[in-house]
């Protein structure tokens, strides 16, 4: 009754229109703009998304453009923290199969420096990644990572520069959490790939078994 109360004074709308959701749907968006996505289909995790040298492969809701890009910025940029949930639930359905058969043992959000975690209020990757190893039922340890350089935006950094821009600004500070660990590394985009791929060389040098990103959306795909 209490939660049927909560619904009548603050309807869910969708993420993507701001249409308030009339359908009983276990995600915040509404039927027609879920029509207008551009998902990935097939099995994953999919290699060919990503080539990698560390990074054992990618799990990936859909390509970067229209309503999804749209809502990714918001979330990102313009303070909108609740669409983590929307988001976590998304990645998690491209997910769940495989971690059924092959389960991760802990999932990480990529880690913002302290002063632009300052800026934003939150870590969007985090916020995934928490909700996501709730979903999942493993263990979050974004905590064993962190971003101990504060650099330019990878987003206003030109692409021949974006390895440089990242090298050495991230390390792990807990290396018994990820030794032999099978890890799911969370970010909200994946363009370039050189944040997901310094970070899995860490990770693989700290020791961990596998490593495999998971992502809202990739830029640059056909």
């Amino acid at each position: 009754m209490f939660d049927k109360i909560l619904t009548y004074l603050y309807p869910h709308k969708c993420i993507f229109c701001g249409e308030i959701i009339k359908d009983h749907l276990p995600l915040e968006s509404c039927r027609y703009c879920l029509s207008m996505i551009n998902f990935y289909e097939g099995d994953f995790p999919k290699k060919e998304l990503y080539a990698s040298q560390f990074c054992d492969g990618v799990f990936c809701v859909a390509q970067y453009e229209g309503c999804l890009r749209q809502a990714v910025m918001k979330y990102k940029f313009f303070e909108k923290e609740s669409y983590f949930r929307c988001f976590s639930r998304l990645l998690f359905e491209k997910i769940q199969d495989y971690h059924q058969q092959k389960p991760f043992d802990l999932s990480l959000g990529v880690p913002l420096h302290k002063k632009r975690l300052k800026e934003r209020g939150y870590n969007q990757a985090e916020l995934i990644s928490k909700e996501i190893s709730r979903l999942l039922n493993i263990k979050d340890a974004s905590y064993a990572l962190s971003k101990i350089m504060h650099t330019t935006r990878q987003s206003l950094t030109k692409k021949e520069d974006r390895k440089k821009n990242i090298k050495d600004a991230f390390r792990v500070v807990d290396v018994q959490e990820i030794r032999l660990k099978k890890i799911l590394l969370v970010d909200d985009i994946l363009t370039t790939g050189s944040t997901v791929e310094g970070i899995s060389k860490i990770l693989k040098e700290a020791g961990a078994k596998e490593v495999y990103v998971g992502v809202i959306a990739i830029a640059g795909q056909t």
